[in-house]
């Protein structure tokens, strides 16, 4: 059997499917809320000048700027974060489905042998303790961490 090595990172971005609009509403918000600061001249779009105000953004103009005409709107915004999560999502299911050896929907102690960064955390995602790991637990074992990291 070939060794697959799969992050824990990359297998709970597979449960963005059932978190997506949660998760997008809120980076939304953050968009949101920087947008109309870096729009220097209240025009509703940013040039790439005032992209710069935005790093992500400023790295990523060309690819956002869907229509080139050399400015983003928040709805190009927002179109480009929906297309990255989209891919970042299918990707992550992708991976998980690779573990999955056995395609019951979890991973088992097998199974994360594969993934040793899996397999050395098991039983701290394990929450329930079933000797396999759902997305769900994963999902949640990743929300722990990161509310841990910004307290």
């Amino acid at each position: 059997m070939p060794r697959i090595t799969l992050p824990v990172a990359a297998l709970s971005a597979a449960l963005f499917a059932s978190t997506f609009p949660t998760l997008a509403q809120e980076h939304h918000g953050r968009h949101a809320e920087a947008f109309p600061r870096a729009d220097a001249n209240n025009d509703g779009v940013l040039d790439r000048e005032e992209a710069q105000n935005l790093p992500r953004l400023a790295r990523h103009f060309d690819s956002i700027d869907a229509d080139g005409n050399g400015s983003l709107s928040p709805e190009e915004i927002r179109n480009h974060m929906h297309a990255r999560m989209q891919a970042h999502r299918e990707h992550s299911q992708q991976r998980f489905a690779k573990v999955d050896v056995n395609g019951d929907g979890g991973i088992d102690r097998d199974e994360a042998q594969a993934t040793p960064r899996l397999a050395r955390k098991f039983d701290a995602i394990d929450a329930d303790g079933s000797g396999t790991v759902s997305r769900e637990e994963i999902h949640a074992y990743r929300k722990g961490n990161r509310q841990a990291r910004h307290c």
